[in-house]
C-alpha cells in the first residue's frame, strides 16, 4: 500500500515540476501544426498512444494515467477540433499495453515478479524487459493500426 502510495506521490510531484503540462503542451504544439481533419485525429492519436506507452513503461500506468486525463480533456476541449473518444482510448491502450514494458510499468507486473521471487524463480528488470518491451512494442502496434482504423478511416464515434 505504501508502494502505490508513494507513485501518485511521486506523480503528484511530478505535476508540480510542470512535467504533465510540458508533455501536453508538446503534444498541442505538434497537433496544431497538422491541418484540420482525419490527419490530424490521426497524429493526436499516434502521439497520445506511443508517448503513453513509453512513459508507462518507465512510471507507473496508474498515476501516469490519473494525471494525464486533465491534459486529454483539455485537448478535446481546446481549438483543435478533436473528439474525446478517441483521444480517450489512445490514452487507455498507450497506458495499458505500455506498463508490460518494464518491471515498473505496472503494479501488477511488481506484484508477480514479488510472487515468482518467493517461490525461488527471481526475475531481473533486464529479464524483463527483453522480453516484456518487445510484447510492448507489438501491443501498441496492434493497437494503433485498431485506432487509426476504426476512429480516422472508418469514424463511428
Amino acid at each position: 500500500l505504501i508502494f502505490f502510495a508513494g507513485l501518485f506521490v511521486l506523480m503528484h510531484g511530478l505535476d508540480l515540476l510542470g512535467l504533465i503540462d510540458f508533455i501536453g503542451d508538446q503534444i498541442y504544439s505538434i497537433i496544431i501544426k497538422v491541418p484540420p481533419g482525419d490527419s490530424r485525429l490521426a497524429v493526436a492519436i499516434l502521439l497520445i498512444i506511443w508517448v503513453s506507452a513509453f512513459a508507462s513503461a518507465f512510471i507507473d500506468n496508474i498515476p501516469y494515467t490519473t494525471a494525464m486525463v486533465p491534459v486529454i480533456v483539455s485537448l478535446a476541449e481546446s481549438d483543435l477540433g478533436l473528439p474525446l473518444a478517441p483521444l480517450t482510448w489512445a490514452l487507455c491502450f498507450g497506458t495499458c499495453f505500455g506498463g508490460n514494458g518494464t518491471l515498473i510499468g505496472a503494479s501488477a507486473n511488481v506484484v508477480a515478479v514479488g510472487l515468482c521471487e518467493q517461490q525461488g524463480y527471481p526475475i531481473s528488470f533486464v529479464r524483463f524487459f527483453k522480453i516484456g518491451f518487445p510484447c510492448m512494442v507489438i501491443s501498441v502496434t496492434v493497437a494503433t493500426v485498431y485506432m487509426l482504423i476504426t476512429h480516422v478511416l472508418i469514424p463511428w464515434y
